[in-house]
Order: C-alpha cells, then structure tokens, then sequence
C-alpha cells in the first residue's frame, strides 16, 4: 500500500469520524418530551462565625451548607 492510498483512507475514516460525532452531539442537544432535567452545586461550605484571629479557626463549630437545585 503506498503512502497516498493510506493517507486517503485515514481522511475518510476522519470523516467519517466527525459526521458521527457531529450527529451524537445533535441528538444530544434536542429535549426528550416528558422529561424534567435538574442539575445540583453544593457550593462552598461557609465557616461561621468569620473571625480575624487565625488561633480560633479550628475551634468554630458551625458550618453553612449550601445546596443549589436548578430546573
């Protein structure tokens, strides 16, 4: 097999490649009826009381836990 005929056949299999991918991504992006998508953060965790000494920063016993839920 010589090099043009090689090369030829891994552009077609590029090709090929990306008209798949391009028709995954596509699908992916259309919305399935009767379906409800959320997504979920728990964002940082917020250390209460905030206080400028460095030396009572292990002792803080409360923490805030926030949980975001978008639709």
């Amino acid at each position: 097999m010589t090099d043009m005929t090689k090369k030829n056949e891994l552009l077609i299999e590029l090709r090929v490649h990306k008209f798949r991918a391009k028709a995954f991504y596509s699908i992916l992006k259309g919305e399935p009826l009767g379906v409800i998508q959320f997504s979920f953060d728990c964002e940082k965790i917020l250390v209460s009381p905030k206080v400028p000494d460095q030396i009572a920063y292990y002792s803080r016993q409360l923490y805030n836990y926030k949980f975001t839920i978008v639709e």
